[in-house]
């Protein structure tokens, strides 16, 4: 018990370490300029589409859901989906809320927690290889390279499914069906966090070098990722000052634009704050036992 309050309490300093670093290297006289001037029109877009981003993504779990037999409502699932949201937000590690979602439904429903936990591992890795796809070819369009280079990229964007498909033969067959149209949904949601992002970059006024912020947007995804921060907090504003002195764009509004996203994202996960009392819901189960029953 004391070695995992430590290890939660080392990834809050490193969250605020992480943050101090960030705000050490910034202007904030231009950084207060850069905030004075926000559209919030632009902004409450942004909040929609964020959250458009998260019911494809709570559409696509559902499926992996499915696919190990279990039997849940769209709407319980969207409900334990926001629910998981704020967990991630409220304690350390990008995968405290999936771990709850599986402590949940493994209390309530006769699933196994392994099945939870390998469909929720594969609706990550959906996630992961969609992430990949559009870096690369975000990096195709916001930085000059070699042709050789050029080329490779197009060979790993080309060969990027072929590795998803053969992830999912090896280590998940059962979850082979769904690879196609998961797949899809993946994109479409990192998609549109795309969207979001250039939504906030609207709301700063900023027109330039959009495809150059986005790279550093998706590359700061991954890192918020790993279980080292409070929901990422810190991780996306490292990763923006990081990289700046080798994309060259303003690197205030790239801090603003990783903090409102991370905000944006505390905003939508405390819809998860009215589902803590979540019930479970038992009626597809016992419409298939009237159709077993009936037979």
């Amino acid at each position: 018990m004391m070695k995992k309050y430590a290890w939660m309490l080392l990834r809050l300093l490193l969250s605020l370490g992480l943050v101090g670093w960030v705000l050490a290297k910034i202007d904030w006289t231009l950084l207060a300029a850069v905030v004075q001037q926000l559209h919030y029109g632009w902004l409450m877009v942004a909040l929609l589409l964020f959250n458009v981003s998260r019911l494809i993504a709570a559409q696509r779990l559902y499926w992996f859901f499915c696919a190990v037999g279990l039997r849940i409502s769209t709407e319980l699932n969207l409900k334990l989906y926001y629910l998981g949201l704020w967990y991630n937000v409220l304690l350390p590690g990008g995968i405290t809320g999936d771990g709850y979602k599986v402590y949940w439904l493994r209390k309530y429903y006769p699933v196994s927690a392994w099945d939870l936990a390998h469909a929720t591992f594969f609706d990550r890795i959906s996630g992961l290889f969609a992430l990949l796809l559009l870096l690369l070819l975000a990096l195709r369009q916001a930085v000059v390279m070699t042709p050789g280079f050029q080329m490779l990229l197009v060979v790993a964007m080309l060969a990027m499914p072929a590795l998803a498909y053969v992830l999912h033969y090896v280590l998940g067959r059962r979850f082979l069906s769904l690879w196609v149209q998961s797949s899809l949904l993946a994109i479409l949601m990192q998609l549109f966090q795309v969207f979001t992002v250039g939504c906030l970059l609207w709301s700063l006024r900023e027109f330039a070098h959009l495809d150059r912020y986005i790279v550093v947007f998706l590359l700061s995804s991954m890192v918020a990722v790993l279980p080292l921060t409070i929901g990422g907090l810190g991780a996306r504003e490292f990763t923006f000052v990081y990289l700046q002195p080798w994309l060259g764009y303003d690197l205030q509004t790239g801090v603003v634009l990783s903090m409102l996203f991370y905000l944006l994202g505390l905003v939508s996960a405390m819809l998860g704050i009215f589902f803590q009392d979540l019930q479970p819901d038992y009626r597809l189960q016992q419409d298939d036992d009237l159709i077993i029953d009936t037979e």
